[in-house]
């Protein structure tokens, strides 16, 4: 708190009074500015002053232009209260330390001016009471001082007087109050020369913030200066203002400072703390963690070991030296069918099938010595409920470190199930080669030719003997398919071979073929193939049965030439029946009866045209003349020439595309447009259109006839085209005809390279037919069907 600060202060005790008594060293000074001028400028010095010492020096050198010889600043400490020297202007040092610790009741000058809170103004010290006084005790030495330095009479003087002296070395000497005290008490202190008077003029001015004491300015005349006025008064007060907020301000702000440099030394340390404990937190974490990683990986360790010994899917055990259970799994016990705990009372001796103990025993022993490492046995176990149990066991031993054997491992799996499954697959076995010879001798047996294709190895066969008649003998198939044929005499590739086909997926249920014999004769075959499938449904070959149906065809073929002769036969008749009832129907006596004549013998004669053409199309001799035809015009005309047929119904034609000419049998394909009209008309519901609908896709012509009616049942669908089939509306109608009509527009419509098929519904039927669009054939183009 106390800072002796002083400017240019004498080294000596000569030159400290010296520069107190000589006011004029080196020359006059200027005369001063009035007091009140000096304080303005003070207090803008002041207000821009933010340090304490910095302000205090303003302050004293303040001081020092009101005229003061010497100053000195006294603070209150913000602890105790009491006032203490902070800095000062040619004070010596006796003063400054007896003005370290200044009470608020002390006699001094300094002090009245802090209690009493107003300037105190002292003109000369002996006006002063004779007690004690600290304020003479204070201003007695600047008398002295100044009168020791100032002349060496006065010294001469105090020579006569040896207790004054004695007193004065004292002072010089010890510097206490109480000699001070003593001295100014004595009688001849008053006695200075008269050229030499006392120093007069003191100055207190309290430092009041409101109020609140900051400290006290002390101000000291010099000899021969005039006293202070109630001017300097006046402005030694305004100046204690200012002083006392610039002090308070510069006190608050260095407290601030100080406050800042220990919160920030704070903070650094704290931070400095936080840091080494967080190394310290850290390295206890990490430690503490990986000792608790360590702990649980050990613990889940021991716990995969428990599980994994536990849950295992075939049997385990720890077995003692001694043959004791010491350890058993969940599987070892269903094995046995005992419980853990009774296990731990037995011996693994105890549970082996009497006739595997010994060899058992054998090579435990073996094992314990370090014979063997380990070996695998098939034993037996007695099952708790008296049961066999087939098993494989597998066992080894457990050593420390010094190869002493600690216990034995077993490892047990049940073999029941396995060798039920040997048993039933020899038994399968068994079965199968019963079945195979079987099958060999149905195969060897069959009356028909039956050939079998490995897919791995197509080329070669196998057959029974029919097959090997057929085939002549041969074991490949490339060496007899040159004799086979279709029925129009051209041969057939390997890769049109029905087994063939049937190595491809496709199922041929029945196709006729040709086949030549060794002898040059030939054969006509029905043969069906279908592909070998193994359980995933792969394909691995092809089996081909074929029937001899030369014998059949020779009766058809008889059957088509007799039904031809009938039909030609009756012709002949047909056509006279129908001249002479045409020409009765022209006599109007008898023109109804030849009208009914005249239908049944026109009846008469298509159904003759019907058996013809079914029989040309089972003998494949039906002749297609083809032609560049106009198929919308056509439809159009047959349309016209069948009016009588569809009476009672409209029939619309919609042409969707432009149709190009096709090369067909115009007169066929107007017999396919008849045959299906008649039928619409037929089966169709009375006074309801008939629809005929014609667009082109892709590379044909569809066509569509459609009615309106009862419809086809679905189960009837697939028959439709069948010879002489006959739906069961036809049959319950009483409707003419022999079920060969459609039989006749299928053929005829495969003839030209199209199909046909129906579609039905409730109220609507609808058959459709298709035609490829082909070039122009040769002009000669007439080859049979």
């Amino acid at each position: 708190m106390v800072s002796t600060e002083e400017l240019d202060a004498p080294t000596g005790r000569g030159e400290e009074v010296a520069s107190i008594v000589s006011p004029c060293q080196g020359g006059c000074r200027e005369p001063h500015p009035a007091p009140g001028e000096l304080v303005k400028r003070a207090a803008l010095r002041m207000a821009r002053a933010v340090d304490l010492n910095e302000l205090s020096g303003l302050l004293l050198d303040q001081a020092m232009e009101l005229g003061a010889r010497a100053a000195y600043l006294l603070l209150t400490s913000e602890d105790t209260g009491e006032l203490a020297i902070h800095s000062h202007r040619h004070v010596p040092a006796d003063i400054r330390l007896c003005l370290a610790r200044v009470e608020r009741s002390a006699p001094l000058l300094d002090a009245w001016a802090a209690s009493s809170g107003r300037v105190q103004v002292m003109s000369d010290v002996r006006s002063l009471d004779r007690g004690p006084s600290m304020t003479r005790e204070l201003c007695a030495p600047f008398d002295l001082w100044i009168c020791s330095s100032a002349t060496a009479e006065w010294e001469r003087s105090s020579a006569q007087a040896p207790r004054p002296r004695g007193r004065l070395q004292a002072v010089h000497r010890d510097r206490t109050p109480l000699r001070l005290a003593e001295l100014c008490e004595d009688e001849r202190f008053d006695g200075f020369s008269p050229e030499h008077p006392p120093l007069k003029s003191f100055l207190g001015i309290p430092l009041l913030q409101g109020r609140q004491l900051v400290g006290v300015l002390y101000l000291a005349n010099k000899i021969g200066a005039a006293a202070f006025t109630e001017e300097d008064e006046g402005a030694a007060a305004l100046l204690g203002q200012h002083a006392a907020l610039a002090l308070s301000r510069a006190r608050t702000s260095g407290r601030m400072a100080q406050e800042l440099r220990r919160t920030k030394h704070l903070e650094r340390a704290l931070r400095e703390s936080e840091q080494r404990f967080r190394a310290i937190f850290d390295e206890t974490l990490q430690f503490v963690t990986q000792r608790k990683q360590t702990e649980q990986a050990l613990r889940e360790s021991e716990e995969r070991f428990r599980l994994s010994f536990e849950h295992a899917p075939i049997g385990k055990a720890i077995i003692g030296l001694d043959g004791r259970f010491i350890r058993v799994n969940r599987a070892y016990c269903e094995i046995v069918g005992y419980a853990a705990d009774e296990l731990s009372k037995l011996r693994f001796q105890d549970i082996t099938h009497p006739d595997d103990v010994d060899i058992d025993v054998s090579l435990v022993e073996q094992l314990r010595r370090g014979e063997i490492p380990r070996y695998q046995l098939a034993k037996r176990y007695i099952h708790k409920d008296g049961r066999v149990i087939p098993v494989i066991l597998h066992a080894s031993v457990v050593r420390r470190a010094a190869g002493e054997p600690i216990h034995y491992i077993a490892q047990v799996e049940d073999v029941t199930a396995r060798k039920r499954a040997e048993e039933e697959r020899e038994r399968l076995l068994a079965q199968l080669d019963a079945e195979r010879r079987t099958l060999r001798t149905v195969f060897e047996s069959a009356p028909i030719p039956l050939l079998l294709i490995d897919r791995n190895d197509p080329v070669r066969m196998l057959g029974n003997p029919h097959a090997r008649d057929l085939t002549g003998g041969a074991e490949e198939r490339g060496k007899y398919v040159g004799r086979v044929r279709r029925p129009d005499g051209t041969a057939l590739t390997v890769d049109e071979l029905p087994s063939s086909r049937a190595m491809r997926g496709e199922t041929i249920p029945g196709e006729e073929v040709i086949v030549a014999k060794t002898d040059g004769s030939c054969r006509t075959f029905l043969v069906a193939a279908a592909p070998l499938r193994d359980s995933a449904g792969t394909i691995t070959g092809a089996i081909v049965a074929g029937e001899d149906i030369s014998p059949l065809k020779e009766l058809a073929r008889m059957r088509e030439e007799w039904t031809s002769v009938i039909a030609h036969d009756l012709r002949q008749p047909i056509t006279t029946i129908v001249l002479k009832a045409a020409m009765l129907s022209k006599q109007p006596q008898c023109s109804d009866k030849a009208q009914h004549i005249l239908a049944s013998a026109m009846q008469l004669n298509r159904m003759i045209d019907d058996l013809l053409d079914v029989s040309r199309l089972k003998s494949h001799r039906l002749d297609l003349r083809h032609v560049e035809v106009d198929l919308p015009a056509l439809i159009r005309a047959t349309v016209e020439r069948t009016a009588d047929a569809t009476r009672g119904h409209r029939v619309d034609v919609e042409v969707l595309d432009g149709i190009p000419p096709l090369l067909a049998d115009p007169g066929r394909l107007e017999q396919v447009l008849t045959n299906l009209l008649s039928n619409a008309a037929k089966y169709g519901a009375s006074e309801t259109p008939i629809r005929i609908a014609v667009e082109r896709r892709s590379g044909e012509v569809l066509v569509a006839v459609e009615n309106e009616g009862r419809g086809i049942a679905p189960d009837e669908l697939p028959r439709l085209f069948a010879r002489y089939y006959r739906t069961r509306e036809a049959k319950a109608g009483g409707a003419a005809g022999l079920g060969l009509g459609l039989y006749i527009v299928r053929g005829l419509v495969e003839a030209h390279g199209g199909r046909i098929w129906a579609e039905s519904a409730p109220g609507k039927t609808t058959f459709r037919f298709t035609l490829p669009l082909r070039q122009r054939a040769q002009s000669a183009d007439r080859k049979p069907w």
